[in-house]
């Protein structure tokens, strides 16, 4: 599956894809989740405007992966 979501507020375009692969284990399952996000347009031009935005794209791409997991996912994790 493949999404192309604007993100009109930081001029920016988060591509979110999701598959499966066999997951070498009897009763499991296993899910590659792919985040990219990139602005092509007025893009940040000094040192300093590049590493704000790149904090940005930061803060955003944690909310997106964030917004993929349940509950019951995260439980996996522990």
């Amino acid at each position: 599956m493949q999404l192309i979501i604007p993100q009109t507020d930081i001029l920016s375009v988060l591509n979110l894809n999701q598959g499966m692969i066999d997951p070498g284990y009897v009763e499991s399952v296993t899910i590659i989740l792919d985040i990219d996000l990139y602005r092509e347009k007025e893009v940040p031009q000094t040192e300093h405007e590049i590493w704000d935005f790149f904090e940005v794209l930061h803060v955003r791409k944690n909310e997106a992966f964030e917004s993929c997991l349940t509950d019951k996912t995260r439980s996996l994790f522990e």
